[in-house]
């Protein structure tokens, strides 16, 4: 990978890591939604009617926007296949998961992926991820054991979800800088939304049932957020200085856990969730706070010496 110039880091860094707190705050509306449809539906019927809204809604954008040829990807079609098939991985595990553990369990579980990304981007991409991003990373995983207080006293198949969900999404954003900034931005979920669909019809038909008309909505909103989410958090990777720069702010899903708790449900967070929370918000703030210093540096070192 070569190296970004001061000018394009300090351009990508701010904006990758806006898109990344917003996809997680979608994901996080998302994934409550998959919760409570996994009370009444089959998982594989789950995934197909909620991609379903989404494969639709972002086949008129594209058309609309670019017309047919939006529907080509610019260059390396078969990254767009195995990032698909990642996809189609996760999505089973988290709503499969999500029958089994609780929310917080399961983020606790998936919020290991930050490990993941960092590591597969050291010998895949050839990135440098100093000890500060390191160190930002384990603070913030450790806020997120605080919050979810994970007591797995004993293995269920919600754990092994857990694990196999955080393994796809680490693949997945190697794989997203693989594709490159210069990708379409809606086929990163178009794709993918298409291979779920596909994946799961066999099942969803054999389990098929009519939803109710307020289960109607939660499909809708499942769909359209997976279809937002996944597009801005692709774009967030693709142009991200690092994958290091973008990975702990994973974390700021328990955030976002938290306040919609407090305001849609009533819950009120306790002492360790607070705890937790301010040790995630921390290790995202320094991470900012790196990277402004490094963008300084760079910038500095960039700027010839003029003589008086």
């Amino acid at each position: 990978m070569s190296t970004a110039s001061p000018k394009d880091i300090s351009h990508h860094a701010l904006p990758a890591i806006l898109l990344a707190c917003g996809a997680y705050f979608v994901f996080s509306l998302v994934d409550t939604s998959a919760k409570y449809l996994g009370q009444f539906y089959n998982t594989s019927l789950i995934l197909f009617i909620a991609n379903m809204f989404g494969f639709v809604i972002l086949a008129g954008f594209i058309m609309f926007h670019k017309g047919p040829n939006g529907f080509v990807p610019k260059s390396k079609w078969w990254l767009h296949g195995i990032r698909s098939l990642l996809m189609v991985g996760n999505s089973y595990f988290i709503v499969t998961g999500l029958k089994h553990i609780q929310l917080a369990e399961m983020y606790g579980l998936i919020f290991a992926s930050p490990f993941i990304m960092t590591i597969l981007s050291i010998f895949v991409l050839k990135e440098h991820v100093g000890w500060h991003r390191w160190m930002a990373i384990i603070v913030g995983f450790i806020g997120v054991l605080i919050i979810s207080r994970p007591g797995y006293s004993e293995f269920n198949y919600g754990i092994l979800m857990g694990v196999g969900s955080a393994l796809m999404l680490g693949c997945n954003a190697i794989v997203l800088r693989l594709i490159g900034k210069d990708e379409y931005t809606p086929l990163f979920p178009f794709y993918a939304m298409l291979l779920i669909m596909i994946c799961n019809a066999p099942l969803a038909i054999t389990h098929f049932e009519v939803p109710s008309i307020p289960h109607w909505w939660l499909f809708a909103l499942y769909g359209a957020g997976i279809a937002i989410a996944v597009g801005i958090m692709s774009r967030s990777y693709v142009i991200a200085p690092s994958t290091a720069v973008v990975a702990p702010f994973v974390y700021s899903s328990m955030i976002w856990g938290i306040l919609l708790g407090y305001f849609i449900f009533g819950d009120i967070p306790d002492g360790p969730t607070l705890a937790g929370a301010a040790l995630i918000i921390t290790a995202g703030l320094y991470v900012l706070y790196r990277e402004r210093q490094t963008h300084k540096e760079l910038a500095a070192q960039a700027t010839p010496d003029t003589l008086p």
